[in-house]
């Protein structure tokens, strides 16, 4: 497809009208050396010449070329647009049909003539002509412009973004994305975006799905988010299926990973061509499932390189271990995206030495893959005391014995006040929002387990029977919390011990502030 200008002149010609009122227009081909090059479905940018107004003139219409060149003679219709007898003249010319006008406020010759890549367009250099046939370059930036600019009804999406029709199409869009990653760097940023990722094996070409099942995309319009609005990804996933199908393998994830630099998202789709299936099944295996057959744990290898692990917090190296055992996430990808190592700073050394530490070597990634985390914490308690820091890290993401507890706790609560039971207590504390066992598991997440005011945690003291007990307070006096309060563990509730909880409530009518009960202790300590 070739993309035109085609001007008029309104001192001759009511532009404006022509377009405004016709669907389907006709415009004269003067530089007939160009027929030979028009063909069907071109695309036409209506260019109106300055006329009387100086520097008024642009591009003010996009249109279609939907005849070929051929001898056209004016007719009633179109006569009374010319300001000027042309009746009878006879003149090569094609048909077209107008997808998009912007007379008023279309793109103007001065912003063109200042924009990096179109100031040097013919037309801004040799005005008299009517017929310009523009190079790939400047045709993709003016697209783009007008794109940008002008709105369309996303039911005319189609005339901008054709879908691809055949996989040669869909070749020549990978092979553009590989080539923008490089010259876009806007592109090159987007990657941790994209969710469906498509593979050719034997051209060693991965490119994303919107980016490739529309016609002609390219870089610098693709993130330009205006001129692309109203693409769909997931329409484009609908025509893709034509050539390919969706692969679930670790390996071929990890071909992605390294091929990327590490810039996925934590997880995404690879999808391969139906005609490459059999050669990806033997390079790129399909995973296995576990969940029918418990396979035994590989053996542990340790390294006594330590430097690594004490570098990073305990939640930072659990969050290393969850990703890689379950997510079965690469090494150079953990040291971007949880250790937080720049991109082209990390070889994956990092968090690999974490995971050697604790003897988890390449036959671990991904072993536990579909697994819950307290499903795998148990399987490795069930493998022996060799997993004993491993399961001390994972447990401080596992959330499910402290669910356990809270909801034990309230239960012995309501019981003590006779929940149920005729003269039950109607209120406590704060309860209709500290007793909410999300409030308050969110609350000890974030807070901790020692009482805010005096330190206390129940676990030190009473052992096992203390563990993840705390009572949970709220900041605001029950008094001015309405009934459909919205609240913010964060910020709204704090953990305490029973005795600074039960002071702080102990007159319903002068209900003390952390920092005064803080005070008092501090005063009675002296």
């Amino acid at each position: 497809m070739n993309t035109w200008i085609f001007q008029g002149n309104p001192k001759s010609f009511n532009v404006d009208d022509y377009l405004l009122e016709n669907e389907r227009i006709w415009w004269s081909i003067r530089q007939q050396h160009l027929a030979k090059h028009i063909q069907l479905n071109d695309e036409v940018f209506i260019w109106r010449s300055d006329g009387a107004i100086r520097g008024s003139g642009g591009v003010v219409a996009r249109a279609q070329i939907i005849s070929l060149p051929q001898e056209y003679t004016n007719d009633d219709d179109s006569l009374e647009y010319w300001y000027e007898d042309v009746s009878g003249d006879t003149y090569l010319a094609v048909e077209l049909k107008v997808l998009e006008e912007a007379v008023a406020d279309g793109i103007n010759r001065t912003e063109l003539m200042e924009h990096e890549h179109l100031s040097d367009m013919m037309i801004l250099r040799l005005k008299q002509n009517t017929n310009y046939l523009l190079s790939e370059h400047h045709s993709d930036y003016l697209r783009q412009m007008w794109y940008s600019r002008i709105p369309v009804n996303p039911s005319e999406i189609y005339t901008r973004f054709p879908f691809v029709d055949t996989i040669e199409d869909v070749i020549e869009n990978m092979e553009r994305f590989e080539a923008d990653r490089v010259e876009v760097e806007k592109l090159e940023k987007q990657l941790p975006t994209f969710q469906q990722w498509y593979y050719i094996h034997e051209l060693n070409l991965l490119a994303p799905s919107k980016f490739i099942g529309y016609k002609k995309m390219k870089g610098h319009l693709y993130v330009d988010k205006d001129a692309i609005a109203w693409t769909d990804g997931r329409a484009t996933v609908g025509i893709l299926d034509k050539w390919f199908i969706k692969w679930e393998s670790l390996y071929l994830k990890d071909k992605v990973i390294s091929k990327l630099n590490g810039r996925t998202r934590k997880s995404f789709t690879v999808n391969i061509l139906k005609s490459e299936k059999n050669l990806i099944e033997e390079l790129f295996p399909l995973i296995k499932n576990k969940s029918n057959e418990r396979q035994s744990l590989p053996k542990l290898r340790h390294s006594k390189r330590v430097r690594e692990y004490k570098l990073y917090s305990d939640e930072l190296k659990a969050q290393i271990l969850f990703e890689h055992l379950i997510h079965g996430e690469m090494h150079r990808w953990l040291d971007i995206n949880v250790l937080g190592i720049k991109d082209g700073k990390s070889n994956g050394r990092n968090s690999a030495n974490i995971l050697y530490y604790l003897g988890m070597r390449a036959d671990y990634r991904g072993f536990f893959q579909g697994e819950e985390l307290h499903t795998v914490i148990q399987m490795l308690k069930e493998s022996g005391k060799d997993f004993t820091e491993a399961i001390r890290l994972l447990k401080l993401l596992d959330d499910t014995e402290l669910e356990e507890n809270i909801n034990l706790d309230l239960e012995a609560e309501q019981a003590e006040e006779g929940h149920g039971l005729e003269g039950s207590v109607k209120y406590y504390y704060g309860k209709r929002f500290e007793r909410n066992p999300k409030n308050r598991k969110l609350a000890i997440q974030k807070h901790g387990l020692d009482c805010f005011v005096c330190g206390f945690n129940f676990e030190e003291i009473y052992g096992e029977r203390g563990k993840d007990f705390i009572e949970v307070h709220h900041i605001n006096p029950l008094s001015t919390l309405g009934e459909a309060i919205e609240v913010n563990p964060e910020t709204d509730l704090v953990p305490l011990c029973a005795n600074c909880h039960r002071i702080i409530h102990r007159r319903k009518d002068d209900i003390l502030s952390l920092e005064s009960l803080k005070n008092m202790i501090s005063k009675g300590k002296r």
